[in-house]
C-alpha cells in the first residue's frame, strides 16, 4: 500500500481485495458507457448494475480493512492505492468497445464471484458476501 503501513497479505485478504477491485473497476467501466447504450432502458440498467457493483466494493473494502487490522477503511483501498496495486482481472480493465463487448465482459467476472462466494460458506467473509448476495436477490 502506498502509505507505508502494510502487512504480508494473506490469501484471504488478497481474495477480498481482488473481488473488491473487480467490482470497483467494472462499475467504473460501466459508468463510462452511460448514454452510449442503444436504448435508454439499457442505460438505466447499466447504471443500476454499476451502483450494485460499487456497493459490493464498499462491503469488500470495509471487510478488508477489518481483516487487515491496520485501521484502513474503504476509501483507503479505493482511492489511496497506486494503479499497479489493484488486483482486478485484466478483463474488467479493458476499455469499452461496443455494447456487445460491454455486456459480455459483465458475464465472466460477475458469475465467477458468485460461485466463489458460495463455495466459501465456512469463512467469515463468505457470510458477509453470501448475505449480501441473498439480500440482492430478494430485492430483485
Amino acid at each position: 500500500m502506498t502509505d507505508g503501513a502494510s502487512v504480508a497479505p494473506t490469501p484471504l485478504l488478497t481474495f477480498i481485495l481482488r473481488q473488491g477491485d473487480r467490482s470497483l473497476v467494472l462499475a467504473q467501466r460501466l459508468l463510462e458507457y452511460i448514454t452510449h447504450a442503444p436504448e435508454i432502458e439499457e442505460d438505466m440498467a447499466l447504471s443500476n448494475i454499476a451502483l450494485d457493483l460499487i456497493g459490493q466494493a464498499r462491503v469488500l473494502y470495509s471487510y478488508a480493512g477489518e481483516f487487515e487490522g491496520l485501521g484502513h477503511d474503504e476509501d483507503h483501498f479505493a482511492f489511496q492505492r497506486d494503479a499497479d496495486e489493484f488486483l482486478s482481472p485484466v478483463l474488467v480493465e479493458r476499455p469499452n468497445e461496443d455494447f456487445a463487448h460491454v455486456i459480455v465482459r459483465q458475464l465472466g467476472p460477475m458469475g465467477d464471484g458468485v460461485g466463489v462466494m458460495e463455495e466459501l460458506a465456512d469463512d467469515d467473509v463468505s457470510e458477509v458476501l453470501v448475505g449480501s448476495l441473498h439480500e440482492h436477490r430478494a430485492e430483485e
